[in-house]
């Protein structure tokens, strides 16, 4: 038996690490994975802040957080999201 690749349930973590455009394409995806499994959250790591905008207050959206390539501000979300399960 093959094993489904997304989760019914649970969290899932989309890391997103470049502009707006890419998540623009991808927001059709993200409303059909919402559509075919509405109890998986969906949270989204953002480093440019601006490419957050296509999602900002959409249905699927379970959380939204912000990182930077500066090391230290990296270090600090990575070891904050080890705290966290996402499946």
């Amino acid at each position: 038996m093959m094993k489904q690749l997304i989760p019914a349930t649970g969290e899932v973590l989309i890391i997103h690490t470049w502009g707006i455009g890419d998540l623009i394409l991808l927001t059709p995806v993200l409303r059909t994975v919402h559509t075919l499994y509405p109890q998986l959250k969906l949270s989204f790591l953002f480093f440019p802040h601006s490419a957050a905008i296509p999602i900002r207050g959409a249905a699927y959206v379970h959380s939204i957080q912000f990182t930077a390539w500066k090391p230290a501000i990296l270090l600090k979300t990575i070891l904050s999201l080890r705290h966290k399960r996402y499946d």
